[in-house]
């Protein structure tokens, strides 16, 4: 099963796998055979690839290579070639900034307008909320698709981003209220080290992390239209099995934008394991979970995610950008570290990583989370009352629940099975769901509780009902004040349409009463209307960034 899943992950890269020792090693320090065995059907030869590295605090160490770094002009992935960390950057960032709060230059309990005054005053966000995604701040890459500008496809800056961030009016949610990621801390905290230490990101961590840990081939992607020898283009794949070559095209450092070797990237894990930079403060530091103002743990600490695997400690974090994907994974209790750069976006190393961590330490895998045998869907009896569509009331994100012979499941992935007539747990026993009834005793929504004591409240909403009359009455010019972006509707072969600009065109499905999905984007419409039913405006949310409100022009 485990092998099955995985090398339905990574079937797309199938290339020859070529084995690249790290030296100095032992003779016995070979690959082991897991690792081969999951790449066992791969095919494609000609297809980007991976580098994989593992080190067991320096007793057993391997590295592997598979796939080509160029599509057109050829060449193997090797222990030489650079990759594209994408959010693994992070880790980099929120370390700059512990170590300037260890040198005095600050404290990570500080304002965050104490150093960037620019940013409106939306609540006190700390320096330590911001790293820990505790902020609110909408993402950047959410606010900058309301554009006609795509974040992939503009050469973004982080002094871009302070702009955006310095024209909004309201924040996702009270600092230090909820954990929601949001690649905008890290533009945040890039900013912060180059105005506390006088130093771009790029200068500060060379001279502090990259130089002292012999990182020679690691650096940012701050520059455009720079060079980096010897990094692999990023590839993502088509629908026919080809691929197109998919380079970041921003220069936003901090959340991402690090360009780095897999034996590099090992010797960034084995200091945060030593503490050689920093000492055993900024490796307790680094690790620190944060926790939000109601006291839980979000379990995530400085650019990391803490978690328990085979009742293992792990700590670790994916990352993707453009057709690039990585994992940096550690288990600090046995000096084990494992890192994965690939260029190309197929590979799924947020799923990858941890199940290839616990095979190579002998541990237990993580839990799966499957819907069980739930039977035929069914529109009758007891449980089928609860069919329909639902708010996340945190979120705004638009979830659908399906009934079933014996129980009901999330967007078909996620399912539950009776408890009582309207309590449901999920398979592993970490999640709860409570049906809620109106006076008529109809199923008026449900709360998902986590075993962490985490409760989220989900609204039914009525379905759509949709025809082009009606449809023109949402057509017209919307304006954000918070993006400057302006978005036309306009209802074209029976389908209400969302334009930006001259050439992005998004098709605007009917999903419940005044509300449309966006699919292409992840978009969730919700128009407001007048006391005289006119529509006046609309709240666009999408999964980092919530109630973006677009106001009717004449």
């Amino acid at each position: 099963m485990l092998h099955r899943a995985i090398r339905a992950i990574l079937r797309p890269f199938a290339p020859v796998v070529l084995s690249v020792l790290l030296p100095p090693l032992p003779a016995s320090a070979q690959v082991p055979r897991v690792v081969d065995s999951l790449f066992a059907e791969m095919h494609a030869p000609t297809g980007p690839g991976c580098v994989i590295s593992f080190d067991s605090a320096g007793r057993r160490r391997w590295q592997t290579a598979f796939g080509r770094r160029d599509l057109e002009r050829g060449g193997q992935n090797d222990s030489t070639t650079r990759f594209e960390a994408g959010s693994v950057s992070k880790q980099v960032a929120a370390a700059a900034v512990v170590l300037l709060a260890q040198q005095g230059r600050l404290s990570l309990d500080d304002d965050v307008r104490r150093w960037i005054p620019e940013l409106p005053d939306l609540g006190r966000v700390t320096v330590r909320m911001l790293l820990t995604h505790q902020s609110g701040w909408r993402d950047w890459r959410n606010l900058t698709e309301m554009t006609r500008w795509h974040s992939a496809e503009a050469a973004w800056t982080n002094a871009d981003v302070l702009v955006m961030l310095s024209r909004q009016r309201a924040l996702n949610f009270d600092p230090g209220a909820q954990y929601a990621y949001s690649n905008s801390n890290y533009v945040l905290a890039a900013i912060l080290v180059e105005r506390v230490s006088g130093q771009s990101l790029r200068a500060f961590t060379t001279a502090a992390f990259f130089v002292p840990l012999g990182m020679r081939s690691t650096t940012w992607r701050d520059a455009p239209g720079e060079l980096h020898h010897g990094r692999a283009l990023g590839y993502s794949p088509r629908d026919d099995g080809t691929f197109r070559l998919d380079m970041p095209g921003e220069t936003v450092v901090g959340p991402s934008g690090l360009i780095t070797t897999a034996a590099d990237l090992q010797r960034w894990l084995r200091n945060l394991d030593t503490g050689t930079v920093g000492g055993p403060a900024f490796r307790a530091e680094m690790e620190r979970v944060g926790v939000l103002a109601s006291g839980r743990a979000t379990g995530y600490a400085m650019g990391l995610e803490v978690s328990t695997l085979g009742g293992e400690r792990v700590v670790s974090h994916a990352g993707w950008s453009g057709g690039y994907v990585a994992y940096a994974g550690r288990m600090p209790s046995r000096g084990l570290s494992l890192a994965i750069l690939c260029n190309g976006s197929a590979v799924n190393t947020d799923e990858l990583g941890p199940i290839l961590l616990v095979r190579l330490a002998k541990v237990a895998g993580p839990p799966a989370d499957v819907r069980p045998a739930l039977g035929d869907t069914v529109t009758t009896g007891a449980g089928a009352r609860a069919a329909g569509l639902y708010r996340n009331t945190r979120t705004r994100q638009i979830v659908t629940v399906r009934t079933f012979a014996r129980g009901l499941a999330i967007n078909t992935w996620v399912g539950y099975t009776p408890v009582t007539a309207d309590r449901y747990r999920n398979s592993d026993g970490t999640r709860e769901l409570t049906l809620q009834s109106d006076t008529a005793q109809q199923v008026s929504g449900f709360a998902l509780r986590s075993a962490d004591g985490d409760e989220v409240q989900y609204v039914r909403l009525a379905a759509a009902v949709a025809s082009t009359p009606l449809l023109q009455g949402y057509a017209g010019r919307y304006r954000n004040a918070d993006t400057d972006a302006t978005i036309e509707l306009v209802v074209r072969d029976g389908q209400l349409t969302a334009v930006r600009g001259a050439t992005l065109r998004d098709v605007a499905v009917p999903l419940f009463r005044d509300g449309f999905r966006v699919p292409s984007q992840s978009w969730v419409l919700t128009f407001q209307r007048a006391a005289d039913g006119t529509v006046t405006a609309f709240d666009l949310s999408l999964p980092r960034t919530r109630q973006l409100t677009f106001t009717r022009l004449p």
